[in-house]
């Protein structure tokens, strides 16, 4: 005898779909953290517009922001 599994997933309002997302994270020698996040959105029941193509914030952005003298460590 087989057995078979068939799972079927309902849509339900809460689910969500999402558009790609760039992360990034400085870690400070003191231990403190700067974290940035960008991403496309999502789309689920009632959301205002549609996923955007990428997120809003590219990934040389995201680079010059971790690295830019904005947050470094001030020198005593």
């Amino acid at each position: 005898m087989t057995r078979r599994l068939v799972m079927v997933r309902a849509m339900t309002p809460y689910d969500v779909r999402r558009g790609p997302e760039l992360t990034g994270q400085l870690v400070q020698p003191d231990g403190s953290q700067f974290l940035v996040r960008s991403g496309a959105g999502f789309e689920r029941t009632g959301t205002q517009g549609p996923l955007l193509d990428e997120p809003s914030v590219s990934r040389e952005r995201l680079k010059v922001l971790l690295t830019g003298p904005e947050v470094r460590p001030e020198k005593p």
